[in-house]
């Protein structure tokens, strides 16, 4: 059950972050989003998401952070 609540979304999604659990927290924070668009955190958040993601992506697998 996702809520419609954009801030609760937002919340959960940064939670999933912190475990590293960034395909999970991708969409709660495009939910928050498309639910309310001038929610800074929400874009903030997708945007450390996309970081995070692709920083791991550039480093050599003996440097990655475990999942």
């Amino acid at each position: 059950l996702i809520p419609n609540d954009s801030g609760i979304l937002v919340n959960l999604a940064n939670s999933l972050v912190m475990l590293r659990r960034f395909d999970e927290a991708t969409p709660l924070f495009e939910r928050a989003i498309a639910l309310k668009p001038q929610r800074v955190e929400a874009r903030l958040g997708l945007a450390s998401v996309f970081r995070e993601k692709r920083s791991a992506v550039a480093r050599p697998p003996s440097c990655r952070k475990p999942e």
